[in-house]
C-alpha cells in the first residue's frame, strides 16, 4: 500500500477451500457456525458467520444441509447438480 501499511487479501482459491471444508462436513459433525482465516505473519484473524458467508457468495439464501447433500452425491458419483 502507498502508506506503507498492509492489506489482507482473501484469494479466490482460499474462498473455495473454506467452502470445500464446510461442504465436506457432510453429516454436520463439527457444527460449524463460522469460517475464517488466520494470517500468521501479521497475527490477523478474519472470521465470518457461516450462513452470511455462503449467502453472500451465492447471492441468495443457501440451504446448507441441501448443499452438503448435493455435494456428497457429486463426490460419490450419485448424481448431483
Amino acid at each position: 500500500m502507498p502508506d506503507g501499511g498492509y492489506r489482507a487479501v482473501l484469494e479466490r482459491t482460499d474462498v473455495y477451500e473454506l467452502v470445500g471444508y464446510v461442504l465436506l462436513d457432510l453429516e454436520d459433525t463439527y457444527r460449524l457456525d463460522e469460517v475464517g482465516t488466520f494470517n500468521t505473519r501479521y497475527g490477523y484473524l478474519s472470521a465470518w458467520p457461516l450462513n452470511g458467508f455462503l449467502d453472500e457468495l451465492a447471492g441468495r439464501a443457501v440451504n446448507l444441509a441441501g448443499a452438503r447433500e448435493e455435494f456428497g452425491r457429486l463426490l460419490t458419483g450419485g448424481g448431483g447438480v
